[in-house]
């Protein structure tokens, strides 16, 4: 019975044994492929009728010691201004160290198009009150591919 359960075993595994072969590849094919470590990220995105808020729970030294809120109210990223996504590709991060062992994460910036608007600034006490500073809108954002390099300190 055990040698029977060997002779299934080994045909089982005869097809995937036959598939597993390796085979050269030419010049022309081995031309077209790219090898690089790293990670590459797409997106797109479309906020709309959102807000952030960035509070200080601390506030100024002296004069301003208690908490306070900076807080974008109606912020809207499109691509033109219209009801679609700004799109993002090509977005590289890559981590690595110098000759003296610092480390540096190093991030790809693609070209980015796109409109930003915000509806309403406002500073005050937390995220949902306070007097506003008025609008901001950034439009036909084009942005040049570069790279920020972000280290620890």
């Amino acid at each position: 019975m055990k040698t029977l359960a060997i002779i299934m075993v080994a045909l089982l595994m005869a097809p995937i044994a036959a598939q597993a072969r390796m085979e050269s590849m030419s010049e022309d094919s081995m031309g077209v492929i790219h090898g690089q470590v790293g990670i590459t990220i797409n997106f797109e995105t479309h906020l709309s009728g959102s807000y952030v808020a960035i509070t200080d729970s601390d506030g100024d030294d002296d004069a301003y010691p208690n908490q306070g809120a900076l807080t974008l109210y109606g912020l809207d990223i499109t691509q033109t201004g219209a009801d679609d996504n700004m799109v993002v590709t090509g977005l590289t991060l890559d981590v690595g160290t110098d000759g003296g062992g610092s480390p540096a994460l190093c991030i790809g910036l693609p070209q980015i198009t796109g409109h930003v608007q915000i509806d309403e600034v406002r500073i005050g006490g937390s995220a949902t009150a306070g007097d506003s500073l008025g609008a901001i809108t950034w439009g036909n954002i084009d942005y040049a591919p570069t790279t920020c390099t972000v280290y620890p300190h």
